[in-house]
């Protein structure tokens, strides 16, 4: 499936995409459109997007913010930003994973050096779901955690520190009590 919910202004490419003065970009899978672009779907690609370390004009970004498609030797998928160059590709930005191996699930949010770090929502497979804030990759700040029992669904609300739950925060049961 599709990790990342795309617009009418982005482009879907293959995988190699020729462009000015012989430059090639390979791996790239899709491109932001301006709306007003009188350019050819190709040369707009070429001009927005940065992979392998060099971009359509041939300079380094020695760091910038590229968007890039990453897949996983496992079938995990990342669609978004990242910090170069190749072949050190780290997820920085706003971007989503889509987690294959081990506790299988997405993440839909803002990445500091490869870790959740910022607003995001993390949905899992068993259905839990937790949207908030991210520090270093644990929940860290404002946040609601949701999950299902036999009873129907539960949720806390409230304040994390490195996972945990911190502070104030407003636990809900299945059957609609509230313990703040």
């Amino acid at each position: 499936g599709q990790c990342c919910e795309r617009t009418d202004d982005v482009l879907t490419q293959e995988t190699d995409l020729s462009g000015k003065n012989g430059a090639t970009i390979v791996g790239f899978s899709s491109a932001e459109l301006t709306s007003d672009s009188k350019q050819s779907a190709n040369a707009v690609a070429l001009d927005q997007a940065t992979l392998g370390g060099t971009s359509a004009d041939g300079s380094r970004p020695d760091g910038d913010l590229v968007f890039r498609r990453q897949d996983y030797p496992d079938g995990s998928v990342y669609e978004g930003q990242m910090k170069g160059p190749d072949p050190n590709w780290r997820r920085y930005g706003n971007g989503c994973l889509e987690i294959k191996f081990g506790n299988p699930g997405k993440y839909t949010g803002v990445w500091k050096n490869d870790l959740q770090h910022g607003d995001g929502i993390h949905e899992w497979q068993d259905g839990r779901r937790y949207e908030g804030q991210f520090q270093m990759g644990k929940f860290h700040g404002k946040g609601k955690m949701t999950w299902k029992t036999e009873d129907g669904q539960m949720s806390y609300e409230g304040n994390y520190c490195e996972d945990k739950k911190d502070g104030f925060g407003e636990f809900t049961w299945a059957d609609g009590r509230t313990y703040v």
